[in-house]
């Protein structure tokens, strides 16, 4: 059993597993479940625990004071770790350490580790939202593998679908590992979007829009943008002359903003907003996206322009109102 719950060598491993298997002693099962937990994950002993209980080899019928008091039931899942996350389902419980504690998984590290690892993959909604942000983050921060953060960061998308439940610094923590989701024909995701629903990358996708709205603008014009943003009428942003301009992109018009005062905000129809968004990587002057000939014809803008003189926002913002609701490509 001792070979077996070390994993040394597959070969003595796959003889210490079939000796166990046919010559199964109670006393001898039960220290080699508390070794599993100890050293947990072993799938190969764990396989074995689980033929002799279905083949009713193995009773665990009187469970051995120091193990879990439903360990018995763990069993029934596919494994361990699995098998305590529902029974942590099943219960009023808070945070997921409570349990642990409760249990007494928190001396085991490994197991204590497995089943943080089938939380984070797997938990629903309910389950991860009794968590609190800042212990999954610490988690997601700690992660030795990128593909157990993969996990964690995907199934935390998905579970918690949107915000408010997403927690933004969570969020930014995906963002800085993963990137930003692409959409359209030609664009090449990383292994990491590809297997998130194309809904949830939206959603992830709005969300950075926003944060690099707050990033390029400060006070007034941030909270004039961050109110169409969040009605979900800018569709996309872009920074432009090394960060020294903005483009926002609605439905079917577009605004080009620059950072310094003094510059007036243009709006374009979108059949020329949409040349200049594909060649801004080309443009290095600003004059290049300030073309007064081909602004949008409105009687609420100065000239196809957005003067950021006093009242503008009440102003401008009506302008920008009544384009959403009227303007045509």
């Amino acid at each position: 059993m001792s070979i077996a719950a070390l994993k040394t060598n597959s070969d003595l491993m796959d003889k210490a597993c079939s000796v166990i298997t046919h010559r199964p002693l109670t006393e001898v099962l039960w220290y080699g479940v508390k070794k599993l937990i100890e050293n947990y994950p072993n799938p190969s002993l764990e396989a074995v625990f689980h033929n002799l209980i279905r083949d009713g080899r193995f009773c665990l019928g009187s469970i051995p004071e120091d193990l879990p008091s439903r360990i018995d039931a763990w069993f029934e899942a596919p494994d361990l770790a699995q098998g305590a996350l529902n029974e942590y389902a099943q219960r009023d419980e808070g945070e997921l350490v409570y349990f642990m504690n409760r249990v007494n998984i928190i001396i085991y590290p490994q197991m204590r580790e497995a089943l943080w690892d089938a939380l984070l993959s797997k938990g629903n909604k309910k389950l991860l939202l009794r968590q609190k942000p800042k212990e999954i983050l610490s988690k997601m921060e700690g992660a030795v593998q990128t593909d157990a953060l993969g996990r964690w960061a995907r199934n935390y998308l998905i579970a918690l679908e949107d915000l408010p439940d997403w927690d933004e610094t969570i969020l930014l923590l995906i963002k800085n590992r993963f990137g930003i989701p692409k959409f359209g024909k030609n664009a090449v995701e990383g292994p990491f979007w590809k297997k998130v629903p194309t809904n949830i990358k939206e959603r992830f996708y709005h969300w950075c829009i926003g944060l690099q709205i707050e990033d390029f603008f400060d006070g007034n014009r941030a909270q004039f943008w961050k109110k169409f943003y969040k009605s979900h009428h800018i569709i996309d942003v872009k920074s432009i002359l090394g960060n020294e301009g903005f483009m926002l992109r609605f439905a079917h018009f577009g605004v080009v903003e620059f950072k310094s005062t003094g510059n007036a905000a243009y709006v374009y129809p979108s059949t020329h907003f949409e040349e200049l968004w594909a060649g801004s990587a080309f443009k290095n002057w600003a004059g290049e996206f300030k073309d007064k000939s081909m602004t949008l014809r409105n009687s609420g803008l100065k000239e196809g322009r957005i003067l950021h003189g006093k009242g503008w926002q009440e102003i401008y913002g009506q302008v920008i109102r009544s384009l959403i609701k009227h303007t045509v490509r």
